[in-house]
């Protein structure tokens, strides 16, 4: 039973409801307000003919509001209409006319989506000297970060024929890493216990910290428990 009474206490912080917020805006100003926009081309989020899943995070246009650009926090956001190719790691945003554009990746460091009435909040990392958006399930001393690989898994046909008990289809595939960052250096880690505590391994507090969220907790280690023991060390 404790473990039920632990997580959803600390999972508060993964996904934070929206409050006091203005009505969402129309992207009248993108171009004064966001630098390096170019023009990009979006045909529709939804699947397409003889494809199964999306490269996109969300099937529609979504409210997306800008926290951090140039390396400066964003003092008064404006929601505009928004969407993040995963495939691409572009970030698209919505203008007046239905045109579409994309800023430059590296100016951007933070921004969050609402999407049925909850908040998913994303962070620039980079990784492998490229920047990557990745949606951040927790912040503190340590961060972590969530990385979604788009797969692209194509038909099993062979001389326009289905290869018997295959797919007669493309399908979208998500495949996820994970990364806990700590003084601006993220490390990958795994979603596996003794895996992940090994990524804290210097750090005698919260290997402390560790033990005392496991007294509590003893249920599955997945990506939940990860967000609630990262959480509950920050606290310490």
């Amino acid at each position: 039973m404790k473990q039920w009474m632990l997580l959803p206490v600390l999972l508060v912080i993964t996904i934070t409801r929206l409050y006091g917020q203005e009505a969402p805006a129309p992207a009248a100003d993108m171009r004064d307000s966001i630098r390096g926009l170019k023009s990009c081309s979006v045909a529709g989020f939804g699947n397409k003919n003889n494809t199964v899943g999306s490269p996109y995070l969300y099937t529609s246009w979504e409210y997306m509001w800008l926290d951090s650009m140039n390396n400066k926090p964003v003092q008064r956001a404006r929601a505009f209409h928004a969407n993040l190719d995963l495939e691409k790691n572009m970030l698209i945003i919505k203008g007046q006319n239905g045109h579409t554009y994309t800023p430059e990746v590296a100016g951007i460091q933070a921004f969050h989506f609402k999407h049925r009435e909850l908040s998913y909040y994303y962070v620039g990392v980079e990784t492998n000297r490229q920047w990557k958006f990745m949606q951040q399930l927790v912040k503190g001393k340590y961060m972590l970060v969530k990385d979604t690989h788009i797969i692209l898994v194509k038909a099993d046909i062979e001389d326009n024929e289905p290869v018997p008990g295959g797919k007669e289809y493309d399908e979208y595939k998500k495949e996820y890493s994970y990364y806990l960052i700590a003084a601006g250096t993220p490390v990958k880690v795994s979603i596996r216990k003794k895996l992940f505590l090994s990524a804290l391994e210097n750090d005698p507090v919260a290997l402390e910290a560790s033990r005392k969220f496991f007294s509590l907790y003893d249920g599955p280690f997945d990506e939940n428990a990860a967000v609630a023991l990262i959480a509950f060390i920050n606290k310490q």
